[in-house]
């Protein structure tokens, strides 16, 4: 049941600004090591592998929209995270937890003896549909570069029709391939 069922939802621009502020990815990140403890822009560096710059950008989004605050010690800017940034952190991760369970459920097939059911096996299927776009891509691009250079307008129209088609081949093949 929605909080303001049979209500008319109202949603407060400040509140939504705040949940995308903090659902872009690298800030996600930042706020996710934030929830663990107090950091540095130095220690933030260390721990994500962003460069200070990158950090003071998202430090600052994520300061101006209320999720985090920094107070000065000594000689550095100590930044820690807001109440509504943890309950917004909290939520993310809650609901990132429950769409992993619910993308891996057991995985079965069924074989002609006597319909066993057996676990299958589980291929790493994002990496497998970049090979078709590889493939199309490389080829279109090659003849393109070919054409240009040789200034022969005929190579890059064949060489872009011969791209989508090994796409389109290369893509019916993993398909085939992962659904047996």
């Amino acid at each position: 049941m929605l909080p303001n069922e049979g209500k008319k939802l109202e949603l407060e621009p400040e509140k939504l600004n705040m949940i995308k502020a903090a659902t872009e990815p690298h800030r996600m990140r930042i706020l996710v090591i934030l929830l663990e403890k107090e950091g540095t822009i130095t220690s933030l560096s260390k721990s994500l592998g962003y460069s200070k710059q990158l950090l003071i950008h998202h430090l600052e989004v994520l300061e101006k929209n209320g999720l985090v605050s920094k107070r000065r010690v000594e000689n550095a800017d100590v930044y820690s995270i807001s109440e509504a940034a943890r309950t917004i952190v909290t939520e993310v991760l809650k609901i990132h937890s429950r769409i992993g369970e619910a993308e891996s459920p057991e995985v079965t097939t069924e074989t002609e003896r006597g319909r066993v059911i057996e676990p299958a096996v589980r291929r790493p299927a994002s990496t497998l549909k970049l090979i078709p776009l590889i493939i199309g891509i490389s080829v279109a691009l090659f003849a393109s570069v070919r054409g240009i250079i040789e200034e022969q307008p005929l190579w890059i129209i064949t060489g872009t029709l011969v791209g989508i088609c090994l796409y389109a081949i290369v893509s019916k093949l993993i398909q085939y391939a992962l659904s047996s």
